[in-house]
């Protein structure tokens, strides 16, 4: 029931614009009422940090279902933040609990539960124009600017 009632607000036939709070505030209903798994933001990491050492952390708190660490795209390091998914919404309460302020790795960390990814706009990197070419000047090179 709530599932429909969900797609109906998302899509803008009951009501025209949600706050972002009330969106979250029925995705946590929606989690609630299906038993899904929880998903953590776990910030503040060291960039020593692996997947494994969160891991075996938060087993203390329950069952771990997943644990995601992300890492930059080009240098495949550590951002320093991941992301915990729990097996229940109160195993999920108690790693906020028992984890938010705890020190691993020489760090304090923050712990809370995951938002969900907000839209953004796709970015233009401008580009277009002319490409290579001349530049102006007399830099030199093969058969330029020897006068």
């Amino acid at each position: 029931m709530l599932d429909c009632q969900a797609t109906q607000l998302l899509s803008g036939s009951r009501v025209t614009r949600m706050t972002r709070e009330q969106s979250l505030n029925l995705l946590k209903l929606s989690r609630k009422e299906k038993g899904m798994a929880t998903k953590l933001y776990v910030g503040n990491l060291s960039f020593d940090t692996m997947e494994g050492d969160i891991m075996e952390l938060f087993k203390s708190a329950g069952n771990v279902v997943s644990c995601n660490l992300i890492t930059d795209k080009f240098t495949n390091k550590s951002r320093g933040f991941a992301f915990v998914e729990m097996g229940s919404d109160a195993e999920a309460q108690k790693a906020i609990a028992d984890l938010n302020g705890k020190e691993l790795d020489g760090r304090v960390l923050t712990v809370n539960e995951a938002r969900p990814r907000e839209e953004r706009p796709r970015r233009d990197f401008g580009g277009g124009g002319p490409r290579g070419g001349d530049r102006g000047g007399k830099r030199g090179g093969f058969g330029r600017g020897r006068e």
